[in-house]
This record gives structure tokens, C-alpha cells and sequence, in this order.
């Protein structure tokens, strides 16, 4: 059972990892696509948020849905219907004006419907994975999301230089029908029925919350991950405007695969030595390098500076969320995992709300103005950094990464953190 069950997973995993290329590549073009139509970072974050939102709001019904229903049923549904967004932004761009607001509404489709997958995908390596296999899956499921950074833009970057984004979007909604059936063949195979319950959804969402709440070292975590996902969100959301202040929509696509590839290094790396101990310490470690490096990715115009420390910046990724995922995953029963995830999701992600709703705002609005010719800062700050069109954004994603690493100081110290990995050490040892 244990060799069948992590190879259906494999299986599900493939699915997935599809998925988030096809996603990551229509990300990719239409984050470029709407800055150079625009000229504004703003823009961009404004599609950013509808993408974003509506999965955001659903999370934690999703999670619901996962307790009582079929989770990989779910996962092929979730699948499926998100591409009818994919297929609304595909018809827009069609039009001789597209409309800002009609693409933001087909973004909203998409991530209404993504919502569904992923409580569903991370409950289900609890239905599939025995604990001692728990690191090695989570490690590999790092991939995923590494995928969107990795081989999405590579790919986008040469489609768009033969074709157009009309072309990336049709490819998006072409993997659904990969994605679904690796879905329902997976479903085939896992025996292992939804709990039936009958409280209501509003009662559930709240037992979810007190599932994260009790434990004082997993709230501080979930917490901590709203922080990470708010400066993640405002990288995600400056990157792009950074780099194409001196360079391309090629040179972008280029940093973000070359950088990317220190976090698949570092997810196969878990997938191969899984983490076993010493959770606490690697986070802490992994979260104050992730902002040093950050910072000093952003400091310079030059490409090869940025592949380095972009490197070393997506490799500390997987280790941040795979010992935060075995801390908080080996504290909660697996047949309430699903209203747990979707808690998990909707408070930690947080930061990526507050990020595209604010930091394009405060990019154009207030920190570009500073470091271009004849800005406030251009004779100080600029100095150091540069100036230039980019170097406004660079300085906001500097002064994020040094937040993020003082945040890392902090969590070092908690000891009802250290606390948990304690209690997965003493039932490791039972």
C-alpha cells in the first residue's frame, strides 16, 4: 500500500505540475503584456489581484469541500472549470481595445475555480504518503509551484518571440485535459472515502480557524507565512517593472528561469534527503537569507548579479515551506486536513492581497518618482543603487527583504515554535 500509494501521488503530482506551467506561462505573458500596453507596475498588480482574490475568498469553503467530498474529484472539477476564465481572457484580447476590466474578470473565473484544487492536492499527501514520507512529498510538491518560475517563463518568452500571448493561453487551456485525467485515473485507485458530516460550512470554516488557533507555535507560523507571502507578492509584483527599466521582456523571462532554478535544485534536494530535524533552525535560517538576498538582487542593473543572488534567493523557498508544512501537517488530524489547509490559506496568503492591492500604488505613485533623474533621492539613494525608471521599484523590494530577514530574527526566538518540533521528535521516537 505504501509503494502504491506515493506513486499515486506521483501521478496527481504530474497532473499538477502541468497545470502550474500552463498557469505560470499565462501569468508571465500577461503581467508583460499589461505593463508595456500601460507603462504602470500598478496595472499589472490590478490583474494580479483579481487572479488572486477570488481563490483567496474560496479557500477555506474549498477546504470544507475537501472534508466531505472527493478530493481528487474536486482537483479534476477545480481543473476543468478554471479554464473557462483562461478562454474569457483568450476572446478579449480578440478585440481591437481589450478591456482592463474583462481581463481582470476572466482572471477572476480562473482563480474562483482554482480554488477548489489546491486544500484538496495538499489533503490528499496526507490520504496517500505515510509520515515518514510526509518531507520527501512536500519536497517534490515544491516543484509545482517552482514550475510557474522555472520552465513558464522560458517557455512564454520564446512563444511570445514567434507568436503572440493569444498563442500561451490557448496552450494553458489545452492542459486541463491532462491535468483532469491524471485526476480521475488517480481517483481510480484511492479508496479512501470523505468523512459524512453535517454541520454547516460557516461552523466547519470556524473549527478550522480553532485547529490553527489552539496551538500557539502553528499560529505564530501561519502568521509568519502571511508575512512571507506579502513580500513575496510585492517581489512578484516589481520584479518585472525593475527589470525592464534597463532591459527586456526576454531579460525578464531570463532572470526569472535562471534564478528559479535554486529552488528546483533545492526541491529535489528535499525530495532526495528529506528535513528530519533541526525544523525551527533551517526556517529561521532559510527565512533571514531569502531577505538578504532579496535585497542584494535588487541593488544592482546587471544580469549576471541577478542570476547569482536570484539563485540563492528561490533555493531558500523549498526549505522555508517544507519545515513550516512538516511542523504544522504532523500536529493536525489527517480527516480534518482539508478545513485546516483552507484556514491556512486564506490568513497566510494575506500578504499577497495586501501586496497587489498596495505595492504597485506605492511603486509608481511614490518610490519610482524618487530614484529617477532629479528625484528626491536620486543624489543619496541613488548613489548606491542606481537611477532610472527601475530603481524606485528596486529600493521598495530592498527595504521588503531587510524586513523580511529582521522578521526571520524574530521567529528564531520563539520557543512555542521550537516547541512543536519537539513534539513531532517525541512521536517520531514512540
Amino acid at each position: 500500500m505504501k509503494q502504491t500509494g506515493f506513486k499515486t501521488f506521483l501521478l496527481i503530482w504530474l497532473g499538477s505540475l502541468i497545470s502550474e506551467i500552463g498557469s505560470g506561462m499565462t501569468s508571465f505573458a500577461l503581467a508583460i503584456y499589461i505593463y508595456q500596453l500601460t507603462g504602470q507596475a500598478s496595472a499589472s498588480s490590478l490583474i494580479a489581484l483579481c487572479a488572486f482574490l477570488p481563490g483567496l475568498l474560496a479557500n477555506p469553503w474549498a477546504g470544507v469541500l475537501a472534508d466531505r467530498h472527493d478530493r481528487r474529484l474536486l482537483m479534476a472539477i477545480g481543473d476543468g472549470l478554471s479554464g473557462l476564465g483562461v478562454l474569457w481572457i483568450y476572446f478579449t484580447l480578440k478585440s481591437p481595445q481589450p478591456s482592463l476590466a474583462l481581463i481582470c474578470l476572466g482572471a477572476a473565473i480562473s482563480s474562483l475555480f482554482s480554488a477548489l484544487v489546491h486544500p484538496a492536492f495538499r489533503a490528499t499527501i496526507s490520504d496517500l504518503v505515510d509520515e515518514e514520507e510526509i518531507s520527501k512529498a512536500s519536497g517534490l510538491s515544491q516543484i509545482n509551484g517552482i514550475a510557474r518560475y522555472l520552465i513558464s517563463p522560458a517557455l512564454a518568452g520564446l512563444i511570445l518571440a514567434n507568436s503572440s500571448i493569444s498563442t500561451i493561453l490557448l496552450l494553458d487551456f489545452s492542459t486541463i485535459f491532462v491535468t483532469v485525467a491524471t485526476s480521475l485515473i488517480a481517483r481510480h485507485y484511492i479508496q479512501t472515502p470523505p468523512i459524512k458530516q453535517n454541520n454547516h460550512f460557516w461552523t466547519e470554516f470556524l473549527f478550522g480557524f480553532r485547529l490553527v488557533r489552539e496551538k500557539r507555535g502553528i499560529w505564530l507560523l501561519v502568521l509568519m507565512g502571511t508575512v512571507v507571502s506579502f513580500i513575496i507578492g510585492s517581489a512578484e509584483i516589481l520584479l518585472s517593472p525593475m527589470i525592464l527599466g534597463f532591459s527586456g521582456s526576454k531579460e525578464v523571462g531570463l532572470v526569472m528561469t535562471i534564478s528559479s532554478s535554486g529552488m528546483l535544485v533545492a526541491g529535489l534536494v528535499l525530495g532526495f534527503f528529506p528535513l528530519k530535524k533541526h525544523l525551527h533552525l533551517v526556517l529561521s535560517v532559510a527565512l533571514f537569507l531569502l531577505g538578504i538576498f532579496m535585497a542584494l538582487m535588487s541593488m544592482r542593473e546587471n544580469l549576471i548579479w541577478m542570476y547569482v543572488w536570484g539563485f540563492l534567493l528561490f533555493a531558500m523557498l523549498p526549505f522555508v515551506n517544507t519545515a513550516s508544512d512538516c511542523l504544522v501537517r504532523l500536529h493536525i488530524a489527517k480527516e480534518v486536513q482539508g478545513k485546516a489547509w483552507g484556514t491556512i490559506g486564506i490568513i497566510s496568503q494575506l500578504g499577497y492581497l495586501i501586496a497587489y492591492a498596495s505595492m504597485g500604488w506605492i511603486g509608481d505613485q511614490v518610490f519610482k518618482p524618487l530614484l529617477i533623474k532629479g528625484g528626491n533621492l536620486a543624489n543619496s539613494v541613488g548613489r548606491l543603487i542606481g537611477v532610472g525608471n527601475g530603481r524606485g521599484y528596486a529600493l521598495l523590494i530592498i527595504l521588503a527583504g531587510l524586513g523580511l530577514s529582521f522578521s526571520a530574527l524574530i521567529l528564531s526566538r520563539q520557543t512555542s515554535v521550537k516547541e512543536l518540533e519537539k513534539d513531532v521528535s517525541t512521536t517520531n521516537q514512540k
